[in-house]
């Protein structure tokens, strides 16, 4: 079974949390399959790519957005209709997790309960210079009722790609995509950018 043309097919991921926590080099790194250098996220795009669970194919785009404050209206028109937040913070930089609380609070003011929360403590390959440590992740996201990991999209060690094929099988058990629940997942070679900068060279 194909349903190509089924909007009910799209899973819309978003990535939100304080400029400069990594946020498109964690996209680049799932996109692109390595780390590329990045500038700070001026405006909100998507990459895209094609799964198929249990022979029915999705699309999961996966947005970025900017974190300065200047932008975060704008944000929060670019969360309608997601079905999974993925809050992002640096574990070098306290002040990125203290802003979670700000991120939480304007997911639920604009979609209540309905989306799948993750919190990622990215630059994981950093922990030398950690200021928020694993257990305080762990403390805050079950807190929250959020999953979470941690992530390093220059090295990769930590696999956001595998997080996020997670993150997609309990959308689809969750929103029951599919009714039936074998949760077999393949990604597709039909992968697409769709207005994204990302260096994939």
């Amino acid at each position: 079974m194909n349903d190509d043309n089924n909007e009910d097919n799209i899973i819309k991921v978003i990535l939100v949390g304080d400029s400069g926590v990594g946020k498109t080099s964690l996209i680049n790194s799932f996109y692109c399959g390595k780390f590329t250098d990045t500038i700070s996220t001026q405006t909100s795009y998507f990459v895209n790519k094609r799964y198929t669970i249990d022979q029915i194919e999705y699309d999961i785009q996966v947005w970025d957005t900017p974190g300065q404050e200047r932008y975060r209206s704008l944000t929060k028109l670019f969360l309608r209709g997601s079905n999974i937040c993925i809050l992002v913070y640096d574990i070098t930089h306290k002040e990125s997790f203290l802003s979670l609380d700000f991120w939480i609070e304007t997911i639920k003011e604009n979609l209540g309960d309905d989306p799948i929360i993750a919190i990622v403590g990215n630059k994981s390959d950093l922990y030398e210079n950690e200021e928020i440590d694993e257990k305080d992740l762990i403390h805050y996201a079950e807190s929250k009722g959020a999953l979470y990991f941690l992530e390093s999209a220059k090295t990769r060690i930590n696999h956001f790609s595998d997080h996020m094929l997670e993150l997609v099988k309990k959308t689809v058990e969750k929103q029951n995509f599919n009714i039936n629940r074998r949760k077999t997942i393949r990604i597709n070679n039909t992968n697409k950018r769709t207005r994204h900068n990302c260096q994939c060279h």
